[in-house]
């Protein structure tokens, strides 16, 4: 008997096998260039998203330093140094153009810094040039809104010797011309709402805080007595005789105005050196929109 053995030529070659070690190859490669590409990408916008908000830490603080300092000269420089003069420690900037580097009385506050400047313009707002690599932002401006105020006078008015009556600004509103003749004592915090008017023909004492909203009128006849923070939004707050003294601060909205004997002052230094009027707080002009 004969017997037949077949062989099987199933198989890879050597050419096959090669190519396809090849083309795994180049899949392999293409792979790592794409994953080390978008790495690189990503170091890089980590790096400008901090970079950036580094700079809009730095921006803030400098322009809340500015925003705070107190009288005349807030910004003083010598050289390359600008001291900012605010309420507790001043705030230091050396800005030093070899090393591209601002640093603070608390150490190195930016680097990459092409260009930085605070100057003062005719407006008594400052211009500060701040210029870092991969930021667009070079220039923006702030004015100091605070003034302390040094000057003291008699922290209680004469007032006629009458006993005040506990009031409410919502009671006032609701009577009749919405006045009532007063003295009055307003023991508690005090919100007047948006267009409304509240009169009192003689004395009145805010023990607590008092808010004027938008389109908001009250009108005191003769002394008042601010006890806590005073927020003009808006609105006028009046004094139409005697004195006003307020013992915190005063803080005035855009368009808000304090009318003393018929005299309008809107300005911070027309309200401080007003020979009726004491502030013993801070003076705050607030921007449009700040709560």
């Amino acid at each position: 008997m004969k017997r037949s053995f077949k062989t099987d030529q199933s198989g890879v070659t050597l050419v096959e096998l090669l190519a396809a070690l090849s083309l795994l190859t180049i899949v392999t490669a293409s792979a790592f260039l794409l994953l080390s590409t978008g790495l690189n990408v990503a170091t890089e916008t980590e790096e400008t998203s901090s970079s950036r908000t580094q700079y809009r830490i730095a921006a803030s603080e400098i322009t809340d330093a500015i925003q705070s300092g107190i009288g005349e000269g807030v910004v003083a420089q010598e050289g390359n140094t600008f001291t900012i003069d605010r309420p507790g420690d001043a705030l230091i900037i050396t800005y030093d153009e070899a090393d591209q580097t601002l640093t603070t009385n608390t150490g190195v506050y930016l680097t990459d810094v092409e260009d930085f400047s605070i100057l003062e313009s005719d407006n008594q707002s400052y211009l500060v040039t701040l210029k870092q690599t991969d930021v667009n932002v070079q220039q923006f401006t702030a004015k100091p809104r605070t003034r302390l105020v040094t000057r003291e006078i008699d922290d209680d008015p004469p007032g006629n010797g009458e006993e005040p009556e506990k009031c409410t600004l919502a009671d006032i509103v609701s009577k009749e011309n919405s006045t009532v003749q007063g003295p009055c004592a307003f023991l508690n915090e005090e919100k007047l709402m948006p267009n409304k008017n509240a009169t009192i023909v003689k004395d009145a004492t805010f023990e607590q805080e008092l808010e004027i909203m938008p389109g908001g009128n009250v009108t005191i006849g003769q002394d008042a007595v601010f006890d806590q923070c005073v927020k003009v939004r808006n609105g006028n707050l009046k004094v139409d005789e005697g004195t006003a003294i307020f013992k915190g601060d005063l803080q005035l909205w855009p368009n808000a105005k304090i009318v003393v004997h018929g005299e309008e002052l809107e300005d911070v230094d027309a309200i401080l050196e007003h020979e009726d009027i004491t502030v013993h707080g801070e003076v705050i002009n607030r921007p449009v929109g700040e709560n």
